[in-house]
């Protein structure tokens, strides 16, 4: 059963947002959270999106790192987990807890868009509750090695000395920083030899303060606090420079490992030379980790993690001869059992420490109380033997035999048990699919671990696509789609309700989503061979169905967030292929009927949009990244033959090229772009097709948050989003990755911000929105919005064009009236009846009660329905 716990509501008064007066009151747009929290099906399904880093705090107190949904606490060891929405960078990298103190946490992120960035290197001193960004914590001008690192700062890796927590040291991507006060103040360090900051990722503090840092100069060392710096010796293996994680073994200062790319190193002697390199047991590299665990005596476990996870049992020489510490990978043991692919990190336990001396006296002391009471039961049952009713002499013996046998086995027990290695359990796990928690909790099982999702996931879904398809006459029945990244595909029937019961329906990357009211459309990869990405056509709520029977020429795109299908009819539908667009009048049929859309389709197009009726559409396709970070081109076609040409739409002038689009469903005439020009990107909408446009400066100042945030970054641009609302031609929407979300009801002559991603009751954080679907219905305007990293979240206000439930209630009120005058009236002319067949006095006024009845029945059915669905 699909479990969706809870929604995050907000809400924020608008007076101006539909142009009601102080007179009508205020109306009020509720921003809810609709993700699911946990996935019906097991396994590889999944609903947390990516999680890179995980931190401990206290065995119940845990941090998980978000790549795009921010940062997320558990107070309860992983089972479930609450956002901390005071942190306000999104694009999290890693967080540690202090090990002096546990309220003590640093967290990184990636650069947020924001002129005066909070982005890079983050602190709080209460768990997270409140977060700074202290001035120090900026490279002073010139110590980068480029003025983008120094203009957008980003941080990654964090290492706190265990025994000396007040010193922690973070990797950035202009150096290494360190603070000796616990990250009050910080300082930044060149680890590389050349006269410029370069990126560091890894960094690990170990045996009395060494501190070893990896990034694009390689392996750095340091061994007093940072002050000075070695590399690989000469003539030694360098570890390769770029991305990268490194650990050290718990008992031996000079035995590292590291992972750069796809690749395993170690080294034995503390980074001079990097000679041993582990072949991974399963490759892929998009990330990847390494870290040690202690085992006891001399015995440490390497875990690492890719597309899986593995545990390498290492042996520490009793001398310290040169030569690798673990075995082949392999030996190495898969340890990723019911966990989703693409691994973060594994967080442990710290188990409390006790005396085996005491333990053991404890046992024994144990066992003679055991033993005396065995002895006691003994004598009591001698002395009662042979009476009637009793046991006999023998039966007492055997008896006290087995009772004296049951204190020895709980002795030997009690005794295993404090011989059994005081050593922590992995118990989270940081995937693709967000968190998830060891069920085995007592060592050694608990080493090969045994994963289950937590039951109320971090929130990440990095979505790109939402659809959805109306479901007339309720306010929470309504179908809604999304595709998410490594998360697969998911569907609704009730996505007007507080808690939207999910069906996640496959693993692992989905992309288009398009929906009519009796099917819905979706891709899905990666099936590798030659058909990657493959289009599934289902049943309402994401329930059934299967792959199309057979395709147009060419290869689906995919990792795209405009959609490659689009329906422009009832089971009319276009699909974008690298071989050109193709269109069938019945998606339904076996085998599917596909046309060429014209002489000169585009084979390089990556975004798919249809507008008009089905016996008149006209399509738009999109050429470039379309990921609205760069500028593409726009074609137009208008109709469904296979022999015209497609039409090049011209950008608006300045300009040259398009980054997000859309197109009014129902007029393809009315047109809204960003563009990228020289004086940078902006937003225009046209009215005539493309042949004129208008500049929108309004959403300019919106979309950079009035100066607020960067336009254009080195690598995204704040428009994310355009819609136009095929319910009411005069409602826009607009989003920015930063700077919040937009609504105008006028066709853009007014714009209103609905959240500008301040992170306080109104304005929840709502970054990099991609996605839109319009529902009216029930005296409501819903949106729901599709975002990277933040999943789906449902926008409502009242339709001020519709009564109020008061009013609709008032007019079921007044229909009871007539209705009963219509009863008297019957019952006058009951009783004026003469003759045969006439009814009795009796008989007509019982036919009068149940009349009333009717009258007042219909009366509490009509306001119910005002109630449900005012119209």
């Amino acid at each position: 059963m699909n479990r969706s716990n809870r929604a995050f509501v907000w809400a924020a008064a608008l007076c101006a947002l539909l142009s009601v007066t102080a007179a009508k009151g205020q109306n009020v747009v509720t921003v809810v959270e609709i993700n699911p929290t946990h996935s019906n099906v097991g396994g590889m399904n999944a609903t947390g999106g990516r999680v890179n880093h995980l931190g401990r705090a206290t065995d119940s107190i845990f941090y998980a790192a978000s790549e795009f949904g921010g940062l997320f606490k558990s107070t309860d060891a992983g089972r479930t987990w609450a956002r901390l929405d005071a942190h306000l960078p999104t694009r999290v990298s890693d967080v540690k807890a202090s090990p002096g103190d546990p309220n003590r946490v640093i967290a990184t992120s990636v650069f947020d868009g924001r002129v005066d960035s909070f982005a890079g290197i983050n602190v709080s001193h209460d768990g997270g509750a409140t977060w700074s960004k202290p001035a120090s914590a900026r490279p002073p001008a010139g110590f980068c090695a480029s003025a983008t690192s120094f203009n957008e700062p980003s941080a990654f890796g964090i290492a706190f000395d265990p025994e000396s927590p007040s010193h922690v040291f973070v990797g950035t991507n202009c150096g290494l920083a360190r603070s000796t006060d616990g990250g009050v103040n910080w300082t930044f360090i060149r680890p590389g030899i050349g006269p410029a900051a370069n990126a560091v990722f890894g960094v690990v503090v170990h045996h009395g303060g060494i501190v070893d840092a990896c990034g694009r100069d390689g392996h750095r060392r340091s061994t007093d606090g940072g002050a000075t710096w070695a590399g690989a010796r000469p003539g030694g293996t360098p570890l390769p420079a770029g991305k990268c994680t490194i650990a050290a073994s718990p008992d031996e200062s000079s035995v590292l490992f590291a992972t750069a790319g796809t690749k395993i190193f170690e080294s034995d002697d503390g980074g001079g030379s990097w000679d041993t390199e582990f072949v991974s047991p399963r490759e892929q590299g998009r990330v990847t980790f390494v870290l040690t665990h202690d085992r006891p005596g001399r015995a440490f476990d390497l875990w690492f993690g890719d597309v899986d996870v593995f545990r390498a049992g290492c042996t520490t020489p009793a001398t310290g001869v040169p030569g690798p510490r673990c075995p082949p990978s392999s030996a190495w043991t898969r340890a990723g059992s019911g966990a989703h692919a693409d691994m973060g990190e594994v967080v442990f336990n710290d188990p409390p420490r006790f005396s085996v001396p005491d333990c053991l006296r404890n046992c024994t002391n144990a066992r003679n109380e055991c033993r005396n009471d065995c002895v006691e039961f003994l004598d009591s049952c001698l002395s009662r033997a042979g009476e009637a009713g009793s046991p006999t002499r023998a039966q007492c013996v055997a008896a006290g035999a087995r009772c004296t046998n049951r204190c020895t086995q709980t002795f030997d027990a009690c005794n295993t048990n404090c011989r059994r290695p005081q050593e922590g359990c992995p118990v989270i796990l940081a995937s693709d699919g967000g968190t998830y928690v060891n069920t085995l909790t007592q060592t050694p099982e608990c080493q090969t671990p045994k994963w289950v999702q937590s039951d109320v996931t971090t929130r990440g879904l990095w979505l790109w696509s939402l659809g959805g398809a109306d479901i007339p006459g309720s306010s929470r029945r309504e179908a809604l789609y999304m595709g998410a990244q490594d998360d697969g595909s998911f569907g609704t029937l009730d996505a007007g309700s507080a808690a939207p019961t999910w069906n996640n329906a496959d693993c692992c990357d989905s992309f288009d989503t398009v929906a009519d009211s009796t099917q819905v459309l979706n891709t899905l990869c990666c099936f590798g061979g030659t058909r990657n990405n493959r289009v599934f056509r289902r049943a309402p709520g994401m329930n059934g169905g299967n792959e199309i029977p057979n395709y147009p020429a060419g290869d689906v795109p995919a990792f795209q967030f405009p959609d490659a299908i689009a329906r422009f009819g009832s089971n009319r539908f276009a699909l974008l292929t690298s071989g050109g667009v193709f269109t069938t009048q019945n998606i339904t049929a076996n085998p599917i009927t596909w046309g060429r859309l014209g002489s000169n389709a585009p084979t390089d197009a990556c975004g798919l949009w249809a507008a008009g009726t089905q016996n008149s559409p006209t399509f738009f396709a999109q050429t470039g990244s379309c990921s609205g970070d760069s500028a593409g081109a726009l074609l137009r076609y208008t109709g469904t033959t296979t022999t015209g040409t497609w039409q090049n739409v011209s950008p608006p002038p300045g300009t040259f090229g398009v980054g997000v689009f859309a197109v009014d469903p129902r007029n393809a005439n009315r047109l809204f772009v960003s563009a990228f020009g020289g004086n940078g990107v902006r937003m225009f909408r046209s009215a005539d097709g493309g042949a004129n446009w208008t500049a929108d400066a309004a959403l300019d100042a919106l979309m950079n948050g009035g100066g607020a945030f960067l336009m254009q970054t080195s690598s995204y641009a704040q428009p994310t989003l355009v819609a136009f609302d095929p319910n009411d031609s005069n409602t826009l929407l607009a989003g920015a990755a930063d700077a919040g979300i937009f609504l105008s009801r006028d066709n853009g002559a007014n714009w209103t911000t609905i959240t500008r991603n301040s992170g306080d009751a109104a304005n929840p954080v709502i970054p990099r929105p991609r996605s839109a679907y319009f529902d009216r219905e029930c005296g409501r305007f819903n949106i729901y919005v599709g975002t990277k990293g933040r999943g789906a979240w449902r926008i409502s206000y009242r339709d001020p064009a519709a009564p109020s439930v008061g009013a609709c209630q008032s007019g079921c009120d007044a229909t009871i009236t007539d209705c009963q005058e219509a009863c008297a009236e019957r019952h006058t002319a009951c009783l004026d009846q003469e003759g045969p067949g006439s009814h009795t006095p009796a008989r007509c006024s019982q036919q009068l009660v149940q009349c009333r009845a009717r009258c007042s029945s219909d009366r509490t059915r009509c306001r119910q329905g005002c109630a449900d669905c005012p119209q």
